[in-house]
């Protein structure tokens, strides 16, 4: 039986060969050229390329995979950093002392600090080993990550100096801590599966034991940082070592969810243009001009445009679905708006999504106590407050295509592959994660670390069932701010919710003095209006929550949630109301 996949393949062999057909019957030798071209002719009617008929819209994602086989799953690189103090634009003297004082998700504090590199092995610093030689800084280190900023190991990003060469092809070191994944391997095991698939890119990955010395301290010695996972950098080596283009466009997620967002996203010549501000939307990695986003996300923001027109235009549905299907899959719930990157080739208008930051995957919010995105919102509706989105699963032939490519997908996400990768790890874990300093970190029983990952199979497969299930489900949806009136009542409104299926849709909305609704003060039940208009509320703190039904009795919550003080689970469809 064909599947969506091979028929798609089918149609682009067949493309192919008709392109390779057009190429071959030209047969444009050098002296062809110039024996029907003339110099002048070429100065004064120059070729006017045109994107928009370009053989490289909609080709599938494909990299060098090559890229990726000296890389050993289960090998550790010992570094040392000596890192010096040094002063800032004002001259103030910072040390690593600085690097503590950042807290979680602060982004507006970010010191830089000189830093020595040198390869060595738990012994020492290698003789023969890169950096061996250096007598002084070869580059400069800062914290990174965001959640993670405030705890007592920091994630760090160190960035090589020109004049230091490379290290492993590398310029940069994105070492993570991770220290809210108990395994501390789930970002290296996604990374190293995804080397595994078609139509989606990867990124280099390295076990790295790491000590620093702190030239600020007058104990100069190297302090045991523990077990780290770099990641390679998204850049132009990054995209050249792949085949692809490092004169296209490459865009890191921040606070993304393909709105227009006109007031930051401006083109490079608008007068108003601010890259700081257009970077808290999107990380500017590659390219210089932004005109074929803008134009993408106008496209995508257009509801008079037939959407799969619209998407086939500038996206690539092997590349998206498998995207999406690997989110799902691995767990990953984080990937709504931020941890995802975007490419386009210069001489193309398609985008190419590429995965990025995979510790949050594999049921990374049950490690920390805290519950997750509940089964009816898992999958689709995850990612339904996303433009994109929603106008592409509004067609039930898309939503099958997706189904149909996580069961691809699980041909090769097999059991024998999985316990391939997390066995070769389990040596990796036993010598460092049970020892200092990491043992402090484990936040679990060392004992639990591996039979956690014996269950990484298992986990994928209950996602893929709960994905499935979930899509019986109504669609979840954002509510507007509550409006007092002048009689002390309340107005609530939402968007209407949206059934896959086409099932009939009702609401129930509901307003109690506690979280856990057992002294309802207002409730209406069973309404088809998005709207509802509340008795009169004394002051106080209230608690509400719409519930979306429909006439088969499958559920949904809407995207509001609220974590009460000192509890451990979320309650999602909740919302905390303080009447003055």
């Amino acid at each position: 039986m064909l599947t969506y996949r091979k028929i798609k393949k089918s149609v682009l062999v067949l493309v192919c060969i008709l392109l390779v057909g057009c190429v071959d019957d030209g047969s444009l030798s050098s002296n062809k050229v110039e024996n029907n071209i003339e110099k002048d002719d070429v100065l004064e009617n120059p070729i006017v390329w045109d994107i928009e008929n370009s053989p490289l819209n909609g080709v599938p994602f494909k990299e060098n995979k090559g890229v990726y086989k000296e890389d050993i799953d289960n090998e550790v690189i010992t570094l040392y950093l000596t890192v010096y103090p040094t002063p800032d634009e004002e001259g103030n003297v910072l040390s690593m002392d600085d690097f503590d004082r950042i807290q979680a998700r602060q982004m507006d504090y970010n010191p830089e600090l000189e830093v020595l590199v040198q390869e060595g092995n738990d012994k020492g610093i290698l003789s023969d080993g890169f950096g061996s030689k250096a007598l002084e800084p070869n580059g400069i280190i800062r914290v990174r990550g965001h959640s993670a900023r405030g705890g007592l190991y920091k994630s760090f990003k160190v960035k090589l100096y020109d004049r230091a060469g490379t290290f492993k092809g590398q310029k940069v070191f994105n070492l993570n801590k991770h220290p809210f994944d108990a395994t501390k391997v789930t970002n290296k095991f996604s990374f190293d599966y995804f080397e595994k698939l078609s139509d989606i890119g990867s990124f280099r990955t390295q076990f790295v034991h790491l000590y620093i010395k702190d030239m600020s301290l007058e104990d100069k010695k190297y302090a045991d940082y523990g077990l780290y996972t770099h990641i390679e950098q998204p850049n132009k080596t990054f995209l050249r070592s792949r085949g692809l283009d490092d004169k296209g466009n490459l865009y890191k997620a921040r606070s993304f969810e393909f709105l227009r967002y006109p007031d930051k996203l401006k083109a490079e010549d608008d007068p108003d243009y601010d890259e700081e501000v257009f970077d808290t939307v999107l990380n500017i990695r590659e390219g210089k001009s932004h005109k074929k986003l803008l134009e993408m996300l106008d496209d995508v923001n257009n509801m008079n445009l037939d959407f799969n027109e619209v998407f086939d235009k500038h996206f690539n549905r092997e590349n998206y679905l498998t995207w999406l299907g690997i989110n799902i899959l691995f767990g990953n719930e984080d990937t709504v708006s931020q941890n995802f990157i975007i490419y386009s080739p210069q001489n193309a208008l398609t985008w190419y999504f590429l995965p990025w930051d995979y510790d949050g995957g594999m049921k990374y919010n049950e490690q920390r106590g805290v519950s997750s995105v509940p089964d009816n919102m898992y999958g689709i509706g995850r990612y339904w407050g996303v433009v994109l989105h929603k106008r592409f699963f509004r067609d039930p032939e898309n939503v099958s295509a997706l189904t149909v490519r996580i069961d691809e997908l699980m041909e090769t996400i097999t059991l024998e592959n999985t316990k391939a990768l997390t066995d070769s790890y389990k040596p990796v874990i036993r010598k460092y994660l049970y020892t200092t300093p990491d043992i402090r970190l484990l936040r679990t029983n060392p004992s639990f670390v591996e039979p956690y990952l014996d269950d990484y199979q298992k986990i994928i497969e209950y996602n893929r069932e709960r994905y499935l299930k979930a899509l019986e489900n109504p669609m979840p949806v954002f509510t507007a701010e509550p409006i007092k009136n002048e009689d002390g009542s309340f107005s609530f409104s939402w968007e209407s919710s949206y059934d896959l299926q086409r099932d009939l849709i009702s609401y129930d909305f509901e307003i109690a003095r506690d979280y856990n609704f057992s002294n309802v003060v207002f409730s209406k039940k069973d309404m088809k209006e998005t709207s509802v208009k509340t008795t009169p509320l004394s002051p106080g703190i209230y608690y509400w929550r719409l519930t979306i039904k429909d006439d088969k009795g499958n559920m949904q919550y809407c995207f509001n949630n609220y974590l009460p003080s000192g509890a451990d689970r979320t309650l999602w469809g909740v919302s905390e109301l303080i009447v003055r």
